[in-house]
C-alpha cells in the first residue's frame, strides 16, 4: 500500500502539470515499472522517517514484552490508605506544632489597652479609588487625568499568583488577618491578638517549606480576629458576613460533641419582632451544629410540641441536609399568623426536653457527650427550680442556656438564675444584628472543661466549599488553650489553629491508572454518611474523636 499510494501521487503529478494538454503527455512516455521502483523507494523513505520519529520499533518491542498480572485489590487500598494516613498525619503534625507555638508566644505576652499595632487587614489591602487630577495643560485642552489612588487606611501588600493556592494572588512571606463586620478592627482585644499571633509567621513559613502541600494555616481567635498564611487579600461580594468562630472546624475543635434541645417560646406575645429574632437565633443555633452533634427543636405555648412531626420524640444528626430541613420547616410555620398564641407554659417544655434526653440516654442514641438545653423566650415568670432538682441536679449534666429576645424586657433575674444554676450562660438579644455575636457565645462554655483538663485532639471536618475559592475541602483543627498559672480555673480557649486540605490532594494519593478505568472508587467517612471523594478511593484507618468531659 505504501507504494500505490505514491504511485497514485507520481502518476498525477504530470497531468496536473502539463493542465491535461494532449501533445505534452505524449511527450512523456514513462515505463510503468519506473513509477512503481519510484513510488517505492520514496514510501520507503517516509515509512523509514515516521518510524524513527514516533519510535515505531520501540513501541513495538515494549508492547511484545507486555504480561498480565494480577493485583491484589486489598493490598492495593490498604496501601493507599496507608499513604493517605500519612499525608494527613503531616498536616496534624503542621497544626501541632502551631499550636505549641501560640501557647508559648502568649505566655509572654502581656495586654495593654493602650497598645498600637499595625496589622495587615485582609478587608484593607491593595484597595485603590480612581480620582480625577488636573493636569498643566488642561485649562487649554480640556482634557482630564485619572490616576488610582490608595484608599484611606489601606495598605500596599505584593500579591503573586500561586498555583497551590488556585491562582489565587498571594504573599509567602507574611500572613494577614480578617475581622468580622461586627467587630471593631481597633479595640483593644483584636489589636492584642494582632500582636501577639504575628509571630506566628515564622512557623507559618516552616510549615510550607517542609511540607509544600499544604494551603492555608490559619488561626482563629475567640474575639473573632482570623489570622491566615500565605497572606491575601480578602474577597467580598457586598456584606462581609465571615466569622470564623461560626466556622466548623473552630466550633467542632472548640467544643466536645453535643445534643442540644431548643425550646422555642411560640405563645401570644412572641409576635412581630420578636418572632423574627427568635426564629434568627435558632437558626443561628443550628449553623454552629457539625455532623457530630444532634438536637431537636420543641416549640410551646399552652402545650410543647416538635418543630418537624416526622423526627418527635428522638434527636436529629445535624447534618446539612437535616438542619436546612428544620429551618425551612421554620420559616413557614413562622408565616401562619396564628402560630403564636395562647400563654407561655415553660415548665411543660422543660419536663418534655429533659424526658427527650433522658430517653436518648437510656438507649444510647445521640452523642452521649455534652448536652445541653436552649430556651429561647421573652420573659420567665419562674425559675422551675423543682423541675431542674428533680432532672438535673446535683449532677448538672445537662447545661441550660437562655436566650432573652426583645428590646423591652421585664426582670431578668429569672432567666440569669435558671442558666447559672445549671452551668449555662444567660444571653439577651435585643435585636437582629446582635444575634451572630450573641448566639456563638455558648461555643466557649460547653468547651471550658476540656480547656481546664487541657485535653486536646485533632478534629477533622465534613467536607465544605472553602471560603478563599479552593473548592472543596476538609480541614483539621486544634484548640489552643491559655496555659498561664492565674488562669488555670477560669478555661480561657485562646482560639483554634487549623489547615485546609483540598479534595484534590487526597485524590493524588489514588491515582486511576493504579485501578484501571473500570473501577469506581471512593471515600465514605466514618460516623456520619458523608462521600468525601468520588471515583478515587481512599481508606483512612483512623479518625480522631474528640473526648467527651463533663
Amino acid at each position: 500500500m505504501r507504494w500505490l499510494s505514491c504511485l497514485m501521487v507520481v502518476l498525477g503529478l504530470p497531468c496536473w502539470s502539463c493542465g491535461g494538454n494532449p501533445q505534452v503527455k505524449a511527450e512523456l512516455n514513462i515505463p510503468i515499472d519506473s513509477v512503481k521502483w519510484w513510488a517505492e523507494k520514496i514510501g520507503e523513505r517516509l515509512y523509514d522517517i515516521s518510524a524513527s520519529a514516533t519510535g515505531l520499533k520501540e513501541h513495538q518491542a515494549l508492547f511484545n514484552k507486555i504480561s498480565i498480572e494480577k493485583k491484589d485489590g486489598k493490598k492495593m487500598v490498604k496501601d493507599m490508605a496507608h499513604d493517605m494516613v500519612k499525608m494527613l498525619q503531616r498536616k496534624q503534625e503542621a497544626v501541632s506544632k502551631l499550636v505549641k507555638k501560640a501557647e508559648e508566644i502568649y505566655l509572654g505576652h502581656k495586654f495593654d489597652n493602650n497598645l498600637e499595632s499595625d496589622y495587615y487587614n485582609a478587608k484593607k489591602i491593595n484597595n485603590y479609588v480612581t480620582k480625577p487630577v488636573r493636569n498643566e495643560v488642561q485649562n487649554v485642552t480640556g482634557e482630564r487625568e485619572d490616576v488610582n489612588q490608595l484608599k484611606e487606611d489601606n495598605q500596599v501588600l505584593e500579591l503573586e499568583p500561586n498555583a497551590q493556592f488556585n491562582f489565587i494572588p498571594v504573599n509567602l512571606t507574611t500572613s494577614t488577618v480578617h475581622v468580622p463586620t461586627n467587630v471593631y478592627d481597633q479595640s483593644a482585644e483584636v489589636i492584642n491578638g494582632a500582636e501577639w499571633s504575628k509571630h506566628l509567621d515564622d512557623m507559618f513559613q516552616d510549615n510550607y517549606k517542609n511540607d509544600t502541600t499544604l494551603t492555608w494555616q490559619y488561626f482563629g481567635s475567640k474575639t473573632g480576629l482570623f489570622r491566615t498564611y500565605p497572606g491575601m487579600k480578602w474577597q467580598q461580594d457586598g456584606v462581609d458576613l465571615y466569622d470564623c468562630r461560626l466556622r466548623g472546624w473552630y466550633i467542632q475543635a472548640a467544643t466536645s460533641p453535643k445534643d442540644i434541645i431548643i425550646a422555642l417560646d411560640i405563645s401570644g406575645s412572641m409576635k412581630g419582632l420578636r418572632t423574627e429574632i427568635a426564629a434568627y437565633t435558632v437558626k443561628k443555633i443550628l449553623n454552629t451544629l457539625s455532623d457530630n452533634d444532634y438536637f431537636n427543636v420543641i416549640m410551646f405555648n399552652d402545650e410543647p410540641k416538635f418543630l418537624d412531626p416526622c423526627n418527635n420524640d428522638t434527636l436529629i444528626q445535624a447534618t446539612t441536609e437535616k438542619k436546612n430541613r428544620a429551618i425551612k420547616r421554620l420559616y413557614e410555620l413562622k408565616k401562619d399568623h396564628e402560630l403564636t398564641k395562647n400563654m407561655a407554659n415553660m415548665d411543660k417544655a422543660l419536663n418534655e426536653s429533659f424526658l427527650l434526653l433522658k430517653r436518648m440516654n437510656r438507649t444510647g442514641y445521640g452523642t452521649q457527650c455534652n448536652q445541653a438545653i436552649m430556651i429561647i423566650t421573652d420573659v420567665a415568670v419562674d425559675n422551675y427550680r423543682d423541675t431542674f432538682k428533680e432532672y438535673n441536679w446535683p449532677d448538672k449534666n445537662k447545661r441550660v442556656f437562655t436566650y432573652l429576645i426583645g428590646r423591652e424586657i421585664g426582670s431578668t433575674k429569672q432567666m440569669q438564675w435558671m442558666a447559672c444554676a445549671n452551668k449555662g450562660n444567660f444571653t439577651h438579644i435585643a435585636t437582629l444584628a446582635d444575634v451572630q455575636e450573641k448566639v456563638q457565645k455558648y461555643v466557649h462554655v460547653l468547651g471550658r472543661p476540656l480547656v481546664i483538663k487541657r485535653k486536646r485532639s485533632s478534629t477533622w471536618t465534613s467536607v465544605y466549599f472553602d471560603a478563599a475559592g479552593l473548592r472543596l475541602m476538609t480541614s483539621v483543627s486544634q484548640p489552643v488553650f491559655d496555659l498561664r498559672n492565674e488562669t488555670a480555673n477560669q478555661g480561657n480557649l485562646l482560639g483554634v489553629m487549623g489547615t485546609d486540605v483540598p479534595i484534590k490532594e487526597l485524590k493524588k494519593m489514588t491515582p486511576q491508572y493504579k485501578v484501571s478505568s473500570h473501577v469506581i472508587t471512593f471515600k465514605i467517612s466514618r460516623g456520619f454518611s458523608a462521600c468525601l471523594s468520588f471515583k478515587n478511593f481512599s481508606v483512612r484507618s483512623q479518625w480522631l474523636s474528640i473526648c467527651c468531659y463533663q
